[in-house]
């Protein structure tokens, strides 16, 4: 799993938790509303509001499968927070009777606050030019609504001048955020590119570009720590040598790109044999080793001879292919090198016996083939 994948599963989470939360408290709102004997009578902001955290718990199936993609689920889930923060932003400065001067504290308190956390979580969801451009909707949004319940209140007759200069200065800390979390937002996407480019390398320098299987030095990496868990839990642990016989022929007679072709198309053919807990990798030119663990040398023979029937069966190109395998099983107090050589030997004697067959390391060949391929 790479970064961005653990990214997007923790973004999952945390909008499991934040919608449950949020839809909870506007359910039990509700209730309490609803159950109240004196409650002043349901209006439009009820009804959008309890709407709106329908329309939070309908998205959450889209959350808990990774089949539905994120961004859409992440507009979705911003834009219904947005319609929630700012009805309730209205509700307290154009709905509610009284001047809007007595509901200051409430309003810097926990409305515009909420507001500033919805800016932020914009280029969360969004990404920085996402963010920016829904964050600026909502900061214009809020500000008409100032604007419209600055003209009423002096409609009214109630006191403006200091609850104009409070949102102004409330308005002009908003815009701030908004641009300082724009800029920390690139220099966040700009980690992100510097991530993906990390797992693209990683990528490469463990993977085979022509055959797509782990290359050499993702096996040695593989071997050390297989090798390690082989002595710490006595299993046995075993390796496959593979090499395509008469190879050069195929590249002199067909091309280099016809070789290249067999070569992947033997390389599926034998993975398709593996376990999921073994690994094949390509060792250099038309050479492949399987590390094989919780393996014993029966095991191995076994699963080599599968290999060595399914490369003779490939026919890739309608050319007739066969591989000779040597396999081996660590000894005790063995290092790795020490037991990729005597598969390696092995091999060897599998290819002056006649080829097309498979030879365990202590020197008995368990399967003989066609030996004129």
């Amino acid at each position: 799993m790479t970064e961005l994948e653990r990214l997007e599963r923790r973004k999952r989470r945390a909008y499991i938790i934040g919608v449950v939360l949020l839809a909870g408290l506007i359910g039990s709102n509700a209730l309490q509303v609803t159950l109240q004997v004196a409650a002043p009578p349901i209006n439009w902001v009820h009804i959008v509001t309890w709407s709106a955290a329908l329309v939070l718990v309908a998205l959450l199936p889209a959350l808990l499968t990774r089949r539905v993609p994120l961004l859409p689920t992440e507009i979705g889930l911003y834009v219904t927070g947005s319609v929630i923060v700012l009805v309730g932003l209205a509700e307290l400065l154009l709905v509610r009777d009284g001047p809007v001067l007595d509901r200051l504290p409430l309003l810097l308190g926990l409305q515009y606050w909420a507001l500033g956390i919805l800016i932020i979580m914009g280029f969360l969801m969004l990404g920085r030019w996402g963010g920016l451009i829904l964050g600026t909707l909502v900061l214009a949004t809020s500000a008409g609504l100032t604007a419209i319940t600055i003209v009423g209140e002096a409609s009214a007759g109630h006191p403006t001048q200091e609850l104009l200069f409070a949102l102004i200065r409330m308005h002009v800390l908003l815009l701030v955020v908004l641009v300082l979390v724009w800029v920390l937002t690139g220099l966040r996407e700009q980690i992100d590119r510097a991530l993906e480019r990390a797992d693209l390398l990683a990528n490469l320098a463990m993977t085979d570009p022509l055959t797509g299987l782990a290359n050499r030095y993702a096996a040695e990496e593989r071997f050390g720590a297989e090798l390690a868990n082989a002595r710490r839990s006595g299993q046995p642990l075993a390796v496959l040598m593979l090499d395509l016989d008469h190879f050069k022929r195929i590249n002199d007679s067909h091309g280099h790109d016809a070789g290249d072709q067999v070569l992947v198309s033997i390389s599926k053919a034998i993975q398709a044999e593996m376990r999921g807990e073994d690994l094949l990798a390509r060792w250099g030119g038309e050479e492949l080793v399987a590390l094989l663990p919780h393996t014993d040398l029966d095991g191995a023979a076994y699963l080599a001879e599968r290999c060595r029937a399914a490369v003779a069966g490939a026919r890739p190109l309608n050319l007739m292919v066969t591989a000779s395998i040597g396999a081996a099983e660590l000894a005790p107090d063995e290092s790795y090198r020490s037991l990729l050589q005597r598969a390696d030997l092995a091999l060897y004697r599998a290819k002056s016996s006649g080829r097309n067959q498979v030879v365990l390391a202590n020197d008995n060949p368990v399967v003989d083939g066609a030996s004129g391929a």
